[in-house]
């Protein structure tokens, strides 16, 4: 009788354990979703220059996703700036006149609507040169700030303009690879690159993965307009006599080039600039049956010039967790305990 109980005993634990696997399992199948927001950032280079760039930020964490958002060098000994919500530094934009050198004006930092900082970033020196301000160091980028701050110069000048926001870093964006059926990863995109006079649309490509709208009718824009870009063709002597000098009305109407046709903007869907937020709800961009492997993550909006302003990062799809022969989860880059063990990273 004992025996009978200690087997059965036996095959309830081995069955709970492989429930539990199965449950781990079932997790790891659900959906990957990450909040993203694009928008303007600074960085201060090793020589102390501060450059503005624009730069992903990760959002608020979606329940229940298995995707992680996260920051390239970031760990637990030493947390990104990003990750922490610091500002990257201040930009001087227009240096402004009258200012003096000897009592510099105030500088104040104003964090966007909404949004409450959990330590205020403070300003360190004020450079003034010949009545210009020429520079602006922050003692502290401060922790908890959403895209948005700007910067406020006043005293003794005017005309003083600079700009400030995140630290810039690019994103690292974690999937599991899902224990059964296809792995996708929806990224609800906010885009706040407004700026006066003028807003800019963004996108974004996976290079090696299809999704995001790529593969669909690409976004096209008009061709620049070249009616005034030359009085007479560059080799002019082809269509005059020797000698005779290229003038408007002796060029055959050669001057004139030919109408631009409609050039691709960006190949995957874009998403229109809004102004910051307190809570931003993003449009929503979904790639399926992700392979795993590592990939790069970068606009897909004139990506000649939006990709060297920051907008780039890193996609991680990792390797199917496998069970042993027990029904123990084990090995395997994406197996249940590293993705639990590093869930409170973002």
């Amino acid at each position: 009788m004992i025996r009978i109980n200690d087997l059965k005993c036996k095959a309830t634990l081995r069955a709970a354990a492989v429930m539990s696997v199965f449950l781990l399992l079932a997790a790891v199948a659900g959906f990957g979703q990450v909040n993203l927001t694009v928008g303007p950032a600074t960085t201060t280079l090793p020589d102390g220059n501060t450059v503005p760039m624009w730069g992903y930020s990760c959002g608020a964490v979606v329940t229940g996703s298995t995707a992680i958002c996260s920051y390239l060098g970031n760990n637990y000994t030493s947390p990104s700036p990003a990750r922490t919500g610091a500002l990257g530094g201040v930009v001087v934009l227009n240096g402004g006149s009258g200012y003096s050198a000897t009592t510099p004006p105030t500088v104040t930092i104003n964090p966007a609507a909404g949004n409450t900082p959990t330590t205020p970033a403070t300003v360190g020196s004020v450079t003034v040169e010949n009545g210009h301000v020429t520079g602006i160091t922050l003692a502290s980028g401060g922790a908890g700030y959403a895209p948005g701050a700007t910067v406020a110069i006043s005293g003794g000048g005017s005309g003083a303009m600079a700009t400030t926001g995140p630290a810039w870093s690019p994103v690292l964006i974690t999937v599991p690879t899902a224990a059964t059926g296809p792995t996708s990863l929806t990224i609800n995109l906010t885009n706040n690159l407004l700026f006066p006079g003028t807003s800019v649309p963004t996108s974004i490509v996976i290079v090696g993965q299809v999704g995001g709208g790529l593969g669909s009718a690409p976004t096209t824009a008009a061709g620049p307009d070249h009616s005034n870009a030359q009085g007479c063709v560059t080799w002019f002597i082809a269509a005059l006599p020797p000698g005779t000098p290229c003038t408007s009305t002796n060029n055959q109407g050669l001057a004139t080039p030919p109408n631009q046709g409609q050039r691709i903007r960006s190949m995957g869907t874009e998403v229109a600039a809004v102004a910051p937020v307190a809570t931003p709800t993003g449009t929503a961009l979904t790639w399926g049956n992700l392979k795993p492997g590592t990939y790069l993550l970068e606009s897909g909006t004139h990506p000649s010039i939006q990709v060297p302003m920051g907008l780039i990062g890193v996609l991680v799809v990792t390797t199917a967790p496998t069970t042993s022969a027990t029904g123990i989860a084990s090995g395997g880059s994406g197996g249940v305990v590293q993705r639990r063990g590093s869930a409170g990273i973002q």
